[in-house]
């Protein structure tokens, strides 16, 4: 039997007449059917325990699902909970979920369960871009959504289905939702990675911001690995899924909940204007009431507010108020603190961001972040909410309620941070208390610290808050105090709060604000490495919320405020402003994680940009500095490189004040920075001449500059001559190796790799290496090797270097023994007066005992015109085997 409408809790909205008609087969019972002068066409039935009602457009008309979910509201205006059907679903082609699942849209966090996208910016953008977000749907929906977890509920759904080979699973995650379908496989698999969507559909656009539950039935797959569904086929799955949760709502819980048309809806503005909302909060006592209103930033005439500045804390919302007569979720924290701001007697006007901005319009939001900066110095006052305290800070609070009654008015306009009067009034506060509880044994010190550690101090958005506001209080359950002697607290206590504690403390209104850091100019660069510590739920806020603050020049133009924009995006944009770098040329986690890199970061732009191709101008270099922090490392690669090549540029860098410290040695984004050395010690530290680095040499190598020749052309000898100097005037060719021998050739060691070297390098080098420090050469196992496989005999360069005596080592005594009569008696007539070892006699009578008759005939030779040809031979050691 058919019931009233205000008996209808549950609503599906169907994409198509077709689809509304085969979803209805799946009621219990249905009661009856009506089309709407619109084109709307309803079916009202029964779905277990529930009255239901399917809605969709007739055959001809086209109304969106925003037009058709308000209609229904206005006919059925008890509806508790909706569902919209969708029957087009694209998967991206490496997800989990397949052709003929179902995906609904519940994310892990609130606003996350369908995101509305601009198709044609995403396009051009190759990123989602995202316009609205959903609402987190009725709770009495979410349980039934878990419950449907079990097996049991899963067996009924394929029995619902009559179609158990299908075996589709459910999915729950976020849905993206555009006006026309997105038919790029690549991009669908890209941005189904980077923004975790589970499928693409069409459906919900147009869904306005109401609890409504989407559920997307899968018809294809962005690649050709999986075959299409019908129309008919995914609405078959989608609608006995949906009949299945409808089973599962509990009607007494559902009953509970508030109708969908009693919850608040944002009316949009203008965003080409700085328009914002600002809310009046209700006096009295009993259910917090507030009415919401259109105000303009630029409108000279506008009302005095004041502005709250709390911590979101959870964003789950577990409160309700009610906003223009009508209901809107809230955070605990938010419920927790408006009861402590209203008054009993006279309403009180307020800006509060999380009802003030609509905070599923992604768009709004990124404007009202633009114009929070005006929003709070605009305000009367900014009310700092501190939150539920215990009753241990009831004193502290006390006392500085007894100060700031004490402070002689003059005081803050007369004297200064340091002066030591401030402690004497607070003495005096302390010893007329009358809250005084020292039965407790907890010091005001004590007290104090407490206090800082509560989550409002760590947060990223409240240093905005408090930088802008002209003047602030501080409240929490325990009362209320004035900032500015809050401010003064931790000196008259003489306490040292941690390094963010203490850095809110400084731009709080009053005389630490004046005499803090923050009275200079403070860029990006400087707030991003400042305030590392805060804490955000949304990442992209951790530079967002500073942007406003910064004193850089332009700053809005080169980075804007766009939620739309995934993390990496926003890390993107970072590095590009402050380092001319794409981010993939760092090491970056996350934006938290570049905030602690900071230092190594600017180190490692600077030094690229300092041996990056063409000649880098001192104007370039300034600009830089100006967007980095006040203190900037100068890596060794760097400095050498400028030491060598770019003089003049040292000079600037040497009387440059950001510029103090060297850091020794490879920089990376996590190595640690040392401030022992300073640029000014760098070329002088022990009398030590400076080192060219490995990358200063190849930064040569690519600006087209022979290094080694322009050291010795010069004559750097405050530059070290190193293997790695040496190995590169080889590589620069037997003019610069030849210049190098001429001016400083006796200044390094012959060692193993120069020899590898001069053996790899162009005809000639090695050659002049022997000429020149032959009687420094040593033939080693590796150095036999490299002329193997460069084809040189190094025995008979070694033999026929121009220093009379050889020394010959057993690897070369056996690589001329490998090279033939001709190699070994040139070699040995070098000998000198050397007494060979036992290993190379018996070598040599190997050789005599193998090898063919001609070649063991020819080493007799050697041996006979070298005196071998009595065993002990004389140019051997007779006294057995060495080890």
């Amino acid at each position: 039997m058919e019931s009233h409408r205000d008996q209808y809790h549950i609503a599906w909205i169907l994409s198509t007449i077709d689809d509304h008609l085969m979803a209805t087969n799946l009621f219990d019972e249905r009661f009856s059917r009506d089309i709407s002068s619109s084109g709307i066409a309803y079916t009202t039935g029964r779905v277990g325990h529930h009255n239901i009602v399917a809605v969709s457009n007739n055959a001809t008309s086209q109304n969106s699902a925003g037009d058709i979910a308000d209609a229904l509201l206005r006919t059925f205006p008890a509806i508790r909970a909706g569902f919209l059907v969708s029957t087009d679903g694209i998967v991206p082609r490496n997800g989990n979920v397949r052709v003929g699942d179902v995906v609904v849209g519940i994310g892990s966090r609130v606003h996350t369960g369908v995101a509305q996208f601009d198709l044609q910016e995403t396009i051009k953008q190759k990123r989602l871009f995202v316009t609205n977000l959903s609402r987190s749907p009725p709770r009495a929906i979410l349980r039934a959504l878990y419950a449907l977890n079990d097996p049991s509920n899963q067996e009924e759904w394929l029995r619902r289905l009559n179609k158990n080979e299908l075996q589709p699973k459910a999915f729950r995650g976020l849905i993206a939702s555009s006006d026309q379908r997105l038919n790029d496989p690549a991009l669908i698999d890209s941005i189904g990675a980077q923004s975790h969507a589970l499928c693409f559909e069409t459906a919900a656009v147009n869904l306005k911001h109401r609890p409504f539950t989407v559920i997307s039935g899968i018809a294809s797959c962005s690649g050709e690995t999986q075959p299409q569904l019908s129309s008919n086929d995914v609405n078959i799955v989608v609608a006995s899924y949906a009949a299945c949760l409808t089973h599962s709502i509990d009607s007494v819980k559902l009953a509970a909940e508030i109708p969908i048309v009693k919850h608040f809806q944002y009316e949009a503005f203008d965003l080409d204007r700085p328009g914002f909302r600002l809310l009046r909060l209700q006096a009295g006592t009993g259910p917090i009431r507030c009415h919401v209103f259109q105000a303009y930033l630029d409108d000279e005439s506008l009302i005095p507010y004041e502005s709250l500045s709390y911590c979101w804390g959870s964003n789950l919302l577990t409160d309700e108020i009610f906003v223009n007569g009508k209901v809107l979720p809230v955070t605990s924290n938010l419920a927790e603190a408006l009861p402590h701001l209203r008054h009993v007697n006279e309403d009180r006007i307020l800006w509060i961001d999380a009802i003030c901005i609509d905070q599923s319009n992604v768009r709004e939001r990124g404007h009202q972040v633009g114009c929070m900066g005006h929003i709070y110095s605009r305000a009367e006052r900014v009310l700092i909410w501190l939150g539920y305290t215990t009753h241990l800070l009831r004193p502290l609070i006390s006392s500085l309620k007894g100060f700031e009654k004490r402070v002689p008015p003059c005081a803050w306009r007369d004297w200064l941070y340091a002066d030591p009067r401030w402690c004497d009034v607070w003495e005096e506060a302390q010893i007329n208390a009358t809250d005084r509880h020292e039965s407790d044994h907890i010091s005001q010190k004590d007290r104090f610290k407490l206090l800082t550690k509560m989550p409002w101090f760590s947060r990223v958005w409240i240093l905005q808050e408090v930088a802008k506001a002209e003047k602030a209080q501080i409240g929490c359950t325990a009362g209320w105090i004035n900032a500015r002697s809050f401010a003064l607290t931790s000196r008259i206590l003489g306490l040292e709060p941690g390094i963010q504690c203490q850095a809110v403390i400084d731009i709080m209104p009053g005389l630490s604000r004046e005499s803090s850091w923050w009275a200079e100019k403070q860029n990006l660069c400087t707030l991003l490495w400042r305030f590392r510590g805060s804490q955000a739920s949304d990442p992209r806020d951790r530079l967002y919320a500073l942007l406003d603050l910064a004193s850089d020049m332009n700053i809005k133009e080169k980075i804007k405020v766009d939620y739309t924009k995934s993390e990496k995006a926003v890390i993107d944009d970072i590095t590009s402003y402050l380092f001319n770098e794409n981010a993939c040329k760092f090491v970056i986690r996350d934006i938290a994680d570049l905030q602690q890199k900071i230092p190594n970061l600017s180190c490692m732009a600077l030094e690229r940009m300092i041996l990056s191709e063409g000649q880098i101008k001192k104007l370039q270099v300034q600009e830089f500095l100006l967007r980095q922090n006040k203190t900037v490392w100068l890596s060794e690669t760097a400095v050498s490189y400028l030491w060598c090549v770019r003089p003049e540029l040292m000079d600037y860098f040497l009387n440059e004040a950001a510029i103090e410290h060297v850091a020794m040695g490879h920089v990376h984004e996590t190595t640690i920075l040392n401030s022992t050395v300073t640029l000014e010690s760098f070329g002088n530290k022990r009398n030590k001449k400076v080192e060219i680095t490995p990358g200063a040499i190849e930064a040569s190598h690519r600006n087209g500059i022979n290094l080694p020749a322009l050291v010795l052309r010069q004559s750097r000898h405050d530059i070290k001559i190193t293997q790695t100097l040496v190995e590169d005037a080889m590589t620069q060719g037997v003019d610069t190796f030849k210049l190098l021998l001429d001016r400083r050739g006796y200044e390094f060691d012959v060692t193993e790799a120069v020899l590898v070297k001069a053996i790899q390098s162009e005809a000639g080098v090695l050659k002049l290496l022997f000429e020149r420090r032959g009687k420094d050469v040593n033939i080693t196992d590796d150095v036999i090797k490299a002329s193997h496989q460069n084809g040189i005999d190094i025995v008979r360069l070694k033999a026929q270097c121009r220093h009379d005596n050889i020394k010959i080592t057993e690897s070369l005594f056996e690589e001329s023994l490998e090279k033939g009569p001709d190699s070994l008696e040139l070699l040995l007539g070098r000998r000198g007066d050397q007494i060979l070892s036992w290993n190379m006699r018996k070598k040599f009578e190997l050789a005599l005992t193998e090898g063919s008759e001609s070649s063991r005939s020819d080493l007799m030779d050697v041996a006979i015109k070298l005196g071998l040809t009595t065993p002990p031979f004389e140019l051997f050691r007779d006294t057995g085997p060495r080890y």
